[in-house]
């Protein structure tokens, strides 16, 4: 299939390079982006978008036709954990329900700076027992988060697994940010090669993020990472955050945690979101979409 990353690319460099002056500037650039990436591509059949109330976080369920109660996921987007929505990530969340066959939960958690950390985390947790108390069984459900909702996800699962609530059969973070200290090695080694994200911009979105707490504390890949459920962990070999992933991977290894790790060379951050019909992307999900089966089987 063709690929349109060519055409997004110089609008996530634009946003990137030289970031607006305001957080809602910053918004609007993220949302006119991401329409650009759903308007061209090509969407997934008798899609079901459907409003509901997850004990005050706004959601809203996402189905396909392939999409079975047999199995749920529940999305946290990314966005740097600033800006992003489930409207925006709507072409991603249908793709995910109809590769996986799933009914897909995404939500509209608190942004910062208004709301900081732990304001997504908290309402994704919230979420989580949401789909407890409506039946949901834990060993059928999967949270799936890229970028940011990446982190949102190992943070949300780490504080689930440390309240002793029954833990979900698995988790997927792709692109993950997990280190909001920046300390990678690839934030130097690839500072050349990732096309729009960089060190300095990885800490100033940070800070908002933050607001004033502390980033080893709040970075999810310095948790106790003890009692979690398998992982499937996603990223690209050109970001500056793929070590984020290849260090979380180690350390969730090193704590019994089964981890599924697959880093693609030679592309950029959350690939599958801004090129969702490259043939890569395309394997990425089908990788979920195998992984999100095996653990609700």
């Amino acid at each position: 299939m063709a690929s349109q990353i060519d055409d997004v690319m110089p609008a996530l460099k634009a946003i990137f390079g030289a970031p607006p002056a305001t957080i809602d500037g910053f918004r609007n650039a993220w949302n006119q982006l991401m329409d650009r990436v759903v308007d061209g591509a090509e969407q997934a059949p008798d899609v079901h978008c459907d409003s509901v109330d997850a004990s005050g976080v706004p959601g809203t369920w996402i189905t396909s036709r392939r999409s079975s109660n047999e199995r749920t996921i529940l999305f946290t987007h990314g966005g740097g954990y600033t800006c992003g929505s489930v409207h925006s990530y709507r072409d991603f969340v249908a793709r995910l329900a109809d590769t996986c066959g799933a009914r897909v939960l995404g939500i509209d958690y608190r942004l910062a700076p208004e709301h900081p950390y732990p304001a997504g985390v908290e309402d994704t947790v919230t979420a989580y027992r949401w789909l407890l108390d409506q039946g949901v069984r834990p060993d059928r459900l999967v949270i799936v988060g890229d970028s940011a909702g990446g982190g949102i996800t190992l943070t949300a699962l780490i504080r689930i697994a440390a309240a002793g609530l029954a833990t979900p059969a698995g988790a997927v973070s792709i692109s993950g940010w997990l280190d909001f200290e920046a300390n990678g090695a690839s934030m130097e080694t690839n500072a050349d090669k990732d096309p729009f994200n960089h060190r300095g911009i990885v800490l100033a979105v940070a800070e908002m993020y933050l607001g004033g707490q502390s980033a080893r504390d709040a970075s999810p890949l310095h948790a106790a990472l003890t009692g979690l459920p398998p992982l499937l962990l996603q990223a690209a070999g050109d970001e500056v955050l793929v070590d984020d992933t290849r260090r979380m991977a180690g350390r969730a290894r090193d704590h019994g945690v089964t981890v599924v790790e697959h880093v693609w060379d030679g592309l950029y951050h959350d690939f599958p979101l801004f090129d969702p019909a490259h043939d890569t992307s395309v394997e990425a999900f089908e990788e979920i979409n195998r992984f999100v089966r095996e653990v609700t089987r």
